[in-house]
């Protein structure tokens, strides 16, 4: 999709010479507004106050109307075209055109024309990338969480690899899940199961950065993938979450809640061993111990765990 906005934005300078623009996207269905493609810069209010172009669906022309769109609150100097385009149900393009000179006004109401069939030989490819990138993300994705699933691991594993060499960057690595878990599914039901796993979900996010990543294992287990961090902070981590969900009422299908434990095994990439797949397993036995000594614990690996 970058791609195409890119090629956009060079037909637009090369062909068309226009060196003043941005592309913005906007959502149809929840409204959201974001840049895809800034060649100056953003010179109105629009993620706030919304785009009056995409609202009409017309042309917004400040030669015409100098003060015709609130989002834009200057236009002593320069002069501005906003044109939507729709480019499927969910999705309109918008292209502001900023202009500071009699001539290059002129000029762009002249060849307003060529943009449309240019945005419009675009379009076909556009939805495909866009179809292509929702596809991808929803075989990446828990349906039930919404965190990160198994082929999102396998799939990022030999990027996580390639970084962590390349810069000497560490990651922690823990795995986690829910204490007596079917416990829960033959007392109470899968649906208050399935609610115990979206609890485990949102806690996982609560604790940790946008630079981690929180994954779905499989079934009631989960992993995260602590980035850039040290010993201490990865056990830091493991015990706030461990900690936060023990505290977490679990609603069940009457007016009672539930609470759960969760016990957690903790390694170190590459500090433990030098391919991360290795590292995933040295954490799983850290869980097994912690499941054998008591549960409710976060137990870190270390070699004689390999022996027993």
């Amino acid at each position: 999709v970058e791609d195409v906005y890119r090629r956009l934005a060079q037909i637009l300078k090369l062909e068309l010479q226009i060196d003043d623009f941005n592309f913005f996207e906007a959502n149809t269905v929840n409204g959201e507004i974001k840049a895809v493609h800034i060649e100056k810069e953003i010179r109105c209010d629009i993620f706030n106050t919304g785009c009056r172009a995409d609202k009409t669906n017309t042309l917004i022309d400040s030669t015409q109307f100098k003060n015709v769109c609130p989002s834009y609150t200057s236009c002593e100097k320069v002069n501005y075209f906003c044109i939507p385009y729709s480019i499927s149900n969910e999705l309109d393009l918008i292209i502001s055109i900023y202009t500071s000179t009699l001539a290059q006004t002129m000029k762009v109401r002249k060849i307003s024309p060529y943009i449309k069939d240019y945005v419009d030989a675009a379009k076909t490819v556009l939805i495909s990338k866009k179809l292509m990138h929702i596809l991808e993300i929803n075989a990446q994705t828990d349906v039930l969480t919404g965190l990160k699933n198994r082929k999102y691991l396998e799939d990022i594993i030999p990027k996580i690899t390639s970084q962590a060499q390349r810069s000497n960057t560490f990651y922690g690595i823990l795995i986690l899940d829910i204490d007596y878990f079917k416990i829960v599914n033959d007392t109470h039901g899968h649906d208050v199961g399935d609610n115990a796993i979206r609890l485990v979900g949102q806690t996982l996010l609560d604790n940790i950065r946008e630079s981690d990543i929180a994954i779905r294992f499989g079934g009631e287990e989960f992993m995260i993938l602590l980035y850039n961090c040290n010993e201490k902070s990865i056990i830091n981590v493991a015990e706030k979450i461990r900690l936060s969900f023990s505290q977490k009422d679990i609603p069940t299908n009457g007016t009672i809640t539930i609470r759960k434990t969760m016990s957690i095994g903790v390694s170190m990439y590459p500090t433990d061993s030098n391919t991360l797949q290795e590292c995933v397993k040295f954490a799983d036995l850290a869980l097994y111990k912690a499941k054998n000594t008591g549960r409710n614990r976060t137990i870190r690996f270390d070699k004689s765990l390999i022996k027993q």
